[in-house]
C-alpha cells in the first residue's frame, strides 16, 4: 500500500464529497461503537438457502443492514432488492456492530 496515494485519495474525497466523508468518519470513529462492513457466506444446508432477503429476516434478527451481495459469479449487487434469493455460496455484505455480525454468522450456519 502506498501511504501517499491513500492520503491523496483521502484529500480528494474530502474536497469532492465532504459530507459523505464526514458521515463515514463519524460513523466509524464514534467511541464505544464498533461498526464495520463484513461478508458472511451462505453455506449449503443453511436455513436461509432458497429464502428471499425479506424472508431471511437478517435486519430484524441481527440489526444489520445488507448493503450488497456477492453472487456465485463474484459479481456485486449493490442495495439488493428484498426479493433477492439467497443461494449457497452467496455472500451478503452487511454493515453493523461486531456482535451483530457474529449473531448472523451463527444464524446463517444453521
Amino acid at each position: 500500500m502506498n501511504a501517499h496515494r491513500i492520503g491523496g485519495m483521502r484529500m480528494l474525497s474530502e474536497m469532492v464529497r465532504p459530507q459523505a466523508v464526514e458521515f463515514l468518519d463519524s460513523m466509524f470513529g464514534r467511541s464505544g461503537d464498533n461498526l464495520r462492513f463484513d461478508d458472511v457466506m451462505v453455506p449449503k444446508g443453511s436455513r436461509m438457502v432458497g429464502q428471499c432477503l425479506w424472508q431471511a429476516l437478517i435486519q430484524e434478527e441481527t440489526n444489520l443492514l445488507v448493503v450488497a451481495v456477492r453472487n456465485a459469479d463474484r459479481e456485486y449487487i449493490y442495495n439488493p432488492a428484498s426479493s433477492f434469493e439467497l443461494r449457497a455460496g452467496v455472500r451478503p455484505i452487511v454493515l453493523g456492530e461486531a456482535g451483530d455480525i457474529a449473531k448472523l454468522k451463527k444464524l446463517i450456519a444453521v
